[in-house]
């Protein structure tokens, strides 16, 4: 689903924000993409939808390589491609059902067939009440609901969730998680961005011994394929923080 190679990100007058990354996501995994501030989890998901070029090395997702793609055939990917931002990016001014289902309107889906699916989805994450409701009327918890519903309205391939959890306790951090994992049973390749600690995920992840590899700025954490609940287990890649100025390479 995902590809890296040899991957680097820099902007002019700071150290890279990412170097020669190597990653492969395959088609249906579960994945936390881990790191402390500052080591370019956001940066990585940014060049996975196109947000911004990388300065150098290949990306393909979905078999498509994006240092190809024409700027006018970029929302063709990201219709398969779905986004849970960090701020929510959410319409202030528009209603819980219209802002989930502006991501079926932009693709030109009829008006009563977007409702239909925003409602459906809205069901799904468990706030089929709120409907009509305005997002700044909901807590930290059901906007964020609202997004990943939103993020996954037109059943997307992949979907990239940036810190969803950043601001939720514990049991809304379940909660959220338990969304994810379900769109992953549904076939949903899902890559999770979050902060290095994973006590909050401490549910989802075996306590068997781990195989890991390594490269220059990742780490591929692999888990048996079944956790004791029966899941599929997630797979972990961990970001070191980037390089400083004076030791980035030349």
């Amino acid at each position: 689903m995902i590809q890296m190679f040899h991957v680097t990100k820099a902007y002019p007058g700071d150290p890279p924000a990412l170097v020669d990354v190597n990653l492969t996501v395959e088609k249906g995994e579960f994945v936390f993409l881990t790191g402390p501030s500052g080591a370019g989890k956001t940066t990585l998901l940014r060049l996975v939808f196109c947000a911004e070029p990388a300065t150098r090395g290949q990306i393909l997702v979905g078999g498509r390589n994006v240092a190809r793609i024409r700027q006018g055939s970029i929302p063709f990917l990201r219709r398969n491609i779905g986004v849970v931002f960090q701020d929510f990016k959410l319409l202030p001014h528009r209603t819980v059902l219209d802002n989930v289902a502006l991501a079926l309107d932009v693709l030109g889906v009829p008006r009563d067939e977007s409702r239909q699916r925003a409602n459906r989805m809205l069901k799904l994450v468990g706030l089929q009440h709120k409907t009509e409701s305005l997002p700044l009327k909901l807590s930290g918890g059901e906007q964020q609901r609202v997004v990943i519903a939103r993020a996954l309205v037109n059943e997307p391939a992949l979907l990239l969730a940036d810190e969803p959890t950043g601001n939720l306790d514990p049991e809304l951090t379940q909660e959220i998680l338990t969304l994810l994992q379900a769109a992953n049973v549904r076939g949903t390749t899902v890559v999770v961005a979050c902060l290095l600690t994973l006590v909050a995920y401490r549910a989802w992840i075996p306590s068997a011994a781990i195989r890991s590899t390594c490269g220059t700025l990742l780490c591929r954490t692999s888990f048996p394929s079944l956790n004791s609940n029966g899941r599929r287990s997630p797979t972990i890649f961990r970001l070191k923080r980037g390089f400083s100025r004076r030791s980035a390479p030349r």
